[in-house]
């Protein structure tokens, strides 16, 4: 029989920072809106992000 979980690993980070690292480039104000977003087109926030970054990655050529 196996008891709890002894010690050892890293603590895990608070949600903030593993957001920020996550996507750096991302707001926390444009995340908070992507998931609601997400939830109302009933699409995952990663479809979303993607979504996202061929617009910027379209805007940025055409201002070139």
């Amino acid at each position: 029989m196996k008891g709890p979980p002894q010690g050892g690993g890293r603590p895990p980070k608070p949600a903030e920072q593993r957001r920020r690292t996550m996507s750096p480039w991302l707001t926390d104000d444009e995340f908070a809106e992507l998931k609601i977003l997400a939830i109302r087109e009933k699409k995952t926030v990663v479809d979303l992000v993607s979504e996202l970054i061929r617009e910027r990655l379209r805007q940025a050529k055409t201002a070139q």
